[in-house]
């Protein structure tokens, strides 16, 4: 069986209570930066990008399928590197400006006239060093769980929750690691 990346995106829609009216346009690009390597994106719509995404750290472009489905703007969602299909960096340096000049020739191939650029965590972070080191990218800034002054020593659990298992017996064992890592979710008094 050909894997297929977009086949849950219909889940995703009624998932969302989105009409489905069958697939959207999209598809993946890539795009080369220093050193030979590429970072990959998601362009949802044929049309000039408005919005460009950039998701948190341990994700990847997929996690704004929903955005995009609900928002049905064209819009390009960026795998930072070392993500999803992006090219992992040699020096393993995965700060913010690092990867704002990785994702910056990626925007300028992409979206260079975007409206938005919107980034969640690590991806709000590297947003907020793309609009310092590329201005010309950045016409309006949005940040999504951004928590000013992290450092390793904060970041620690979440680390330390990504560097887990890479699959799980049963959805309660990762049910039970996830709300072991974080008591405030939901599911914490089940």
């Amino acid at each position: 069986m050909e894997y297929d990346e977009f086949a849950l995106l219909r889940e995703n829609a009624l998932e969302l209570g989105l009409p489905w009216r069958g697939p959207p346009r999209v598809e993946r690009r890539s795009v080369p930066t220093a050193g030979g390597r590429r970072v990959s994106a998601l362009v949802w719509d044929e049309a000039p990008a408005r919005i460009v995404l950039l998701h948190g750290g341990a994700q990847n472009a997929h996690t704004w399928d929903g955005v995009a489905l609900a928002l049905g703007l064209p819009l390009v969602a960026i795998d930072l590197p070392g993500h999803g299909h992006s090219d992992w960096r040699p020096d393993h340096v995965y700060d913010p400006r690092a990867l704002a000049d990785d994702v910056a020739p990626a925007v300028r191939a992409l979206a260079p006239a975007a409206e938005l650029v919107c980034g969640m965590s690590l991806g709000g972070l590297t947003a907020v060093a793309l609009a310092s080191r590329h201005p010309e990218l950045v016409r309006r800034l949005a940040v999504v769980d951004v928590t000013p002054g992290t450092d390793h020593a904060k970041a620690e659990p979440i680390i330390a929750f990504v560097s887990g298992p890479e699959s799980f017996e049963s959805f309660d064992a990762i049910l039970e690691r996830t709300l072991r890592f974080n008591p405030t979710r939901w599911g914490a008094s089940l």
